[in-house]
């Protein structure tokens, strides 16, 4: 099965076990790892979603729908209670788009689900100038003094309710994550964090902290002492 139709099967189904796809992942670890991640990003899905009840809701919405009656305004009832049920939806939707709620501990557990979710959507075919990605930096204190490698993704993303800076850095085999967050996250703080596959670090910088997640094959083990010699931090 290619790539490109194993996704979307997996994209529309996390739990699909078709005999199709139970033989991909037992040929190809990749796209096993991929299924186990969207699972897993389905489950979280499933709990922000989740809406706990009111104790003796029924009652309560029954004893209003009869005084209502008796008022001749059940229709608005009606529309007032699908409008409140269709907000609560919306809420945990938007909660989960941009990261207003969370199932996770401490920054370091944000960002490998963060990295994992999105590190086969990260384009490597954009190239960033100098200029461009110290417009970036430089709301959060940075500029780029130093060569560094090729950035092929930079764009805003969310750590809890919190803007942050998303890198990606195309290393000599391996992409490097670096996410750039302000502290007030929410999330405990997370000197070194991992999975199975990749490493993580955090460095703290002005106000902000610098997340910088590599995979465990990566040769270059000094990035963290690249990127502080190669970025000149201010306050802001």
């Amino acid at each position: 099965m290619d790539d490109l139709t194993f996704r979307k099967r997996i994209y529309a189904n996390p739990h699909d076990n078709a005999q199709d796809i139970v033989d991909a992942c037992q040929d190809d670890k990749n796209k096993a790892k991929f299924k186990s991640d969207m699972k897993t990003f389905d489950s979280k899905l499933k709990q922000a979603l989740t809406v706990s009840t009111p104790d003796n809701l029924a009652e309560k919405i029954l004893l209003s729908q009869s005084i209502d009656t008796q008022n001749g305004s059940s229709k608005r009832t009606k529309v007032h209670l699908a409008i409140a049920a269709s907000v609560a939806v919306l809420v945990g939707v938007i909660s989960v788009k941009f990261g207003l709620t969370n199932n996770f501990d401490n920054v370091g557990e944000y960002a490998i689900a963060h990295h994992n979710a999105d590190i086969k959507h990260a384009s490597d075919n954009y190239t960033y100038s100098l200029a461009q990605i110290n417009s970036k930096l430089a709301a959060y204190g940075g500029e780029i003094i130093d060569a560094l490698p090729n950035i092929s993704f930079a764009n805003t993303c969310y750590f809890g309710r919190i803007k942050s800076l998303h890198m990606v850095f195309q290393g000599e085999k391996f992409p490097v994550t670096v996410f750039l967050i302000p502290n007030e996250t929410g999330l405990a703080q997370s000197t070194n964090f991992s999975d199975q596959d990749y490493n993580g670090e955090t460095i703290n910088v002005n106000n902000n902290q610098l997340l910088i997640i590599t995979h465990k094959d990566d040769p270059n083990k000094d990035w963290s002492k690249q990127l502080t010699q190669s970025i000149k931090w201010k306050n802001v």
